[in-house]
């Protein structure tokens, strides 16, 4: 044996003294081998009382052998034995190794034990890792406990223990704070040193902690947990790949059983094997998940990152589903962190998904989607609720990932294609903008797609997808043909060759739909070459004959779109000799036939289609359709309808079309129907008739719910509804019983109708709906609000060419007028019926409205008081009568049948017609001489104003000729006054010298005193007596010269009240300087400057610059 050996072998033998000078000794390497010796060792230990070291040190040996339970044991003993020996304080590192022991176990234990789980299920006696944090925070409270009661300070090992148990638990905070403080006492710990850096690399502070896992590895290179891992993981976040990878091989190197490093590199590979880009990619496959599996055995098969590795990339590609559910499951009970949990939660909801267990597969996204918010559970969770069809919910959930994930192709793919679809339950507008949103999400992903440098894998695959295109293809058919064709065209790339007879036949029919007939001939015609060459000339099959069949259905359809009625006649007759029964090309042939009013023609070939297809119900409502068409102008064709409706029903009672069909024509015919004459006389009768019409109205309202309980979004089921509910009361005029309750009744229905109008408004987009709602705003009396749904229906849905709105907006301004009494809502309601009259020139009813009007507007006239209407609108009301009577006149004159009017009442008309004409001349005559008074007094008020107006012209003319005159009188004063100052002025020869001394400061301030100095200019002007000899008013600040008489006015300061003046007495001394007869001299236009001179300022006389110049030349 060698020297090293020998180290070695002593290195690893502890001695116990048993007392009487009795040293065992004890191998450690025995507790690998010999099962007994755990127990040996514990009795030698018990007998010899020995310290707490040789306990720990056994202890920690069958950790480091995997032997945890004997671990344990021993460490339970030395407690015991401690306890019972009063050594307290040798109990501290007791408590504190058997608290890392349950971490240990705690690292192997699972995170959480599913009560359901199928595939993996654990043993009964298994406990979470919960249960182990919870026995190890007893343990080390109790080691603290200890240390309070002995009074012994709290070691390294006690901090190490509590931030390595906060660690465990995910309280990240708090074990920073105690590693930090054990690095504070001994910085180079590597056990701190390693929690700190896990701790910063969790916190996204990469750099520092590839720092700390730096030093470590320089402190000691052997030292374990390895460094290297968390270096790698630092430099991946860095995105310094290479690094990463070299550090991983590296500790693999060293510790080939370090399964962590197996992981990392495997699910590197695996990474780059799912890249097409590469072309070792399935080589790098193969070698990543030979890592991941050697990774998960190494973890024990506890690596929840390894086993869902392996369930997604290997077990559920090749369709092992039982491993693949059972790995999923370890996966999710094993996760340390959230997201290891939610990714086996997602695999195992893909297995149930691939295996079409869709409830259980949407509990599980469901559930991953809530736990923490995942990409791939909640596209996975959209998809689900588009396989069940609830396409509305799938949007609101890709419209929320779409709002997190923005840049994702594939989910910008999926969000457009539901956006191009319409759902139940938006409106109009919304359904727009969900159309505007997808066409733009598609615009976007094409410039990607298009884009020659992506390189996106996502983009790269939604780029290979055909069905994008198509769908892409569709939402752009409305807006942009070049668009859509060039998605088709993408669509067929895609699909590998020349474009199929299927692919060119949805090309034409989006040309089709957006309009362009000619070009969807064209590429019909293309379409069917193509199947024939495909066919080679031959019937090719059923498939091949139904695709010939659909084009040549649709190629009939393009031409009866332009017009080419013979070409689309043999286009049919070619589908009907490929299949006689195709009913949809005898529909067409039919539909040409009524267009022409070949009404036989077009019922042969229903019936025709009918006999072979009797349980068609689109082929029965279309007939249906017809008979309705032709019951106008044929009772018996109504009666026809009503009867097929009500057998369709007998055959298919949920048939909502049909329904709604029975619901008008029965509600039709109880609004048509008219009482007779006998009726009308006889209230028994009547009542009788009013019972049966109010029963038929009934059982429209009645088809109409069934309706709209089997589809409660069937608009026009809701609608006519509501026009049962509004007619139910409506009654016909000379009827008994209607009074103010049935009044009240009436409005309460229409409300009530009124209400269902609304709400069909936002889905029905006709103007039958707002013709409705304005009868209901008719019916409670709201006009306003009546007018303006009668005007939307009749611009937006009719081009303003609507006969019967235009009808409903006459009757409305003829029920305002009479209210109202106002001529001008008479004048709407006459040029509303006269533009239905021309619409329809031979309706007879148009014409009785139209004369009814006009004699109604000159009976208003005629009856309302002179000052309330004017001789012109008499005129044109008269006038308005006169041409009623001539229609009345006529109408009552003809002797045809059918007429949609009563000749009596014509002619009654014409009789009442005739007295108003007869009153028109007195009429006239009144309104005109009121009007001439009333003109003749305003002339006079006029007249009278004018000359007041004159008036006072002349005496304002005279006013300002007197300002005129006074204000050239004062100038002339002024002028003759400064000319006699100015001669009274003697100036020193040397007052130049010195005024222009003063000059620089008295001209800063000349110009702001100017304005100020001619006002007071104008006062003492004012104030001057033209018989003294000057008022003198000084210009300098100290100097003054004096004049018999003379007055100062100081300056006017800031404020508004004027200063007094002072009294100013001034001569000239023999040096030829004034001298000032009181204090308080002022300041003058011309400056402030303190001249010893004296003042250039006397009177009301300024001397000038020019002045004082001239002086000092005369000097």
């Amino acid at each position: 044996m060698s020297a090293s050996e020998m180290e070695d072998v002593a290195a690893r033998t502890i001695e116990v003294n048993m007392g009487g000078g009795e040293i065992v000794e004890f191998d450690l390497n025995t507790f690998a081998t010999d099962h007994d010796a755990v127990e040996m060792i514990v009795d030698i230990f018990e007998s010899g009382n020995v310290k707490v070291e040789l306990w720990t040190t056994c202890a920690l040996e069958c950790v480091s052998i995997g032997k945890l339970d004997d671990a344990e044991l021993i460490i339970n003993k030395g407690l015991a034995a401690k306890r019972a020996s009063g050594q307290t304080e040798s109990l501290i590192p007791l408590h504190l190794l058997l608290a890392h022991l349950r971490l240990a176990k705690a690292r192997g234990a699972p995170k959480v034990i599913l009560e359901n789980a199928q595939f993996d299920k654990l043993p009964p006696t298994t406990l979470p890792k919960s249960v182990y944090y919870e026995q190890a925070a007893e343990q080390i409270n109790k080691a603290q406990a200890v240390q309070s009661q002995t009074g012994a300070a709290i070691d390294i090992v006690g901090y190490l223990s509590r931030a390595v148990h906060y660690l465990s638990t995910g309280n990240s905070d708090q074990a920073l704070k105690f590693f930090e403080a054990v690095l504070t006492r001994e910085p180079n710990n590597l056990v701190a040193l390693m929690g700190k850096g896990r701790i910063l690399y969790t916190q996204r502070d990469p750099l520092s902690a590839l720092r700390l896992f730096q030093r470590i590895l320089q402190l000691n290179p052997q030292s374990l947990p390895n460094p290297r891992i968390g270096i790698g993981l630092c430099f991946w976040v860095l995105n310094s790949k290479e690094k990463a990878k070299a550090a991983w091989k590296r500790s693999l190197s060293l510790y080939p059983s370090s399964w962590q490093a197996s992981l990392l590199l495997g699910l590197e590979r695996l990474n780059y094997g799912k890249d097409p880009r590469h072309l070792d990619r399935s080589k790098a496959f193969e070698l990543g998940l030979k890592l991941v599996a050697d990774s998960f055995k190494g973890s024990g098969m506890k690596s929840s990152a390894a086993a869902c590795a392996i369930s997604t990339s290997f077990a559920l590609e090749n369709e092992d589903y039982a491993k693949a559910s059972k790995l999923a499951e370890r996966a999710m009970q094993y996760a340390d962190t959230r997201g290891h949990f939610v990714n086996g939660q997602i695999a195992l909801a893909r297995v149930y998904h691939v295996r079409n267990q869709i409830p259980e597969a949407k509990k599980l996204f469901d559930e991953a989607a809530k736990t923490s918010p995942s990409l791939i559970a909640e596209v996975c969770q959209g998809q689900l609720q588009i396989e069940n069809g609830d396409l509305l919910e799938a949007l609101h959930t890709f419209e929320g990932i779409h709002k997190r994930f923005p840049s994702e192709p594939e989910v910008s793919a999926i969000y457009a294609s539901l956006l191009s679809h319409s759902h139940p339950g938006r409106d109009a507008e919304q359904l727009i903008s969900d159309k505007v949103l997808s066409r733009s999400l598609f615009d976007s992903l094409q410039r990607l797609i298009d884009a020659p440098s992506s390189s996106n894998k996502s983009s790269r695959d939604v780029g290979e997808d055909p069905e994008m295109f198509v769908e892409m293809a569709k939402i752009w058919h409305g807006e942009s043909l070049e668009r859509a064709v060039k998605a088709y065209r993408s669509a067929a790339r895609l699909s590998e060759g020349k474009p199929s007879a299927q692919l060119t036949n949805n090309l034409a029919a989006l040309a089709q739909l957006d309009g362009d007939l000619g070009t969807a001939e064209g590429m019909y015609l293309e379409a069917l070459e193509t199947l024939e060459e495909e066919e080679g000339g031959e019937g090719g099959g059923k498939a091949k004959e139904a695709m010939k069949t659909t084009l040549l259905y649709n190629l009939g359809r393009a031409l009866e779109g332009q017009g080419k009625t013979a070409e689309a006649k043999e286009a049919y007759g070619k589908v009907l000799a490929i299949h006689p029964e195709y009913s949809d090309a005898k529909v067409r042939l039919a539909s040409m036939a009524l267009s022409l009013n070949h009404l036989d023609v077009a019922n042969s070939y229903l019936k025709e289609a009918l006999t072979s297809n009797p349980s068609n119900l689109e082929l029965r409502a279309f007939y249906l359709y017809f008979l309705v068409q032709c019951s106008p102008n044929n009772t018996s064709s109504l009666r026809t309808a009503i009867d097929f409706a009500y057998s369709t029903l007998r055959d298919a009672r949920n048939d909502v079309y049909s329904l709604c069909a029975a619901g008008w024509l029965t509600y039709y015919t109880a609004r048509e129907a008219k009482p007779t004459s006998a009726q009308q006389q006889s209230e028994p009768q009547m009542k009788a008739f009013l019972q049966e019409r109010a029963k038929n109205y009934s059982r429209s309202a009645g088809y109409f719910e069934t309706a709209l309980i089997l589809d409660p979004e069937c608009s026009y089921a809701a609608q006519g509804f509501a026009i049962a509910i509004a007619e139910d009361v409506l009654t016909l005029p000379g009827m008994v019983g209607h009074g103010g309750d049935e009044a009240r009744t009436r409005v309460s229905n229409a409300r009530q109708a009124l209400a269902v109008f609304q709400r069909v408004r936002e889905s029905l987009t006709e103007g039958s709906v707002y013709v409705n709602m304005g009868h209901c705003y008719f019916a409670t009396d709201e006009f306003e609000r009546a007018i303006e749904s009668y005007e939307t229906a009749l611009q937006r849905f009719y081009d303003g060419v609507h006969a019967p709105t235009l009808l409903y907006l006459a009757r409305m301004w003829y029920t305002k007028a009479n209210k109202e009494g106002n001529f001008s809502a008479m004048r709407f309601a006459l040029r509303y019926a006269q533009k239905a009259m021309h619409i329809q020139p031979h309706d007879k009813a148009i014409l009785f409205n139209v004369a009814m009007i006009q004699q109604k507007a000159a009976e208003m006239l005629v009856a309302l008081p002179v000052e309330k209407r004017s001789l012109s609108e008499l005129k044109i009301a008269i006038e308005q009568a006169t041409h009623a009577q001539k229609i009345f006149q006529a109408l009552a004159a003809d002797r045809g049948r059918g007429l949609p009017y009563s000749t009596e009442t014509a002619n009654q008309r014409f009789k009442y017609g005739t007295s108003i004409i007869r009153r028109a001349p007195d009429q006239l005559e009144r309104q005109a001489k009121y009007e001439s008074q009333a003109a003749a007094t305003v002339e006079v008020a006029r007249q009278r104003r004018e000359n007041e107006k004159r008036k006072l012209a002349e005496l304002e003319a005279e006013r300002m000729l007197e300002i005129r005159r006074q204000a050239e009188s004062l100038a002339e004063e002024r002028k003759k006054a400064r000319e006699q100052v100015a001669s009274w002025v003697i100036v020193d020869v040397d007052w130049k010298d010195e005024s222009k001394k003063a000059s620089s400061s008295s001209n800063r301030n000349a110009s702001k005193k100017r304005k100020h100095k001619k006002d007071r200019r104008a006062e003492g002007d004012e104030e001057m007596d033209s018989g003294a000899e000057g008022e003198a008013m000084m210009s300098g600040a100290e100097g003054g010269g004096g004049g018999s008489g003379g007055e100062e006015r100081a300056p006017k300061p800031k404020r508004a009240k004027k200063p007094k003046v002072a009294k100013v007495k001034k001569h000239l001394d023999p040096d030829g300087e004034d001298a000032e007869g009181e204090e308080g001299g002022e300041e003058g236009e011309e400056g402030k400057s303190k001249s010893a001179s004296g003042g250039a300022k006397r009177g009301k006389r300024v001397i000038s610059k020019e002045t004082i110049e001239s002086s000092d030349d005369d000097e």
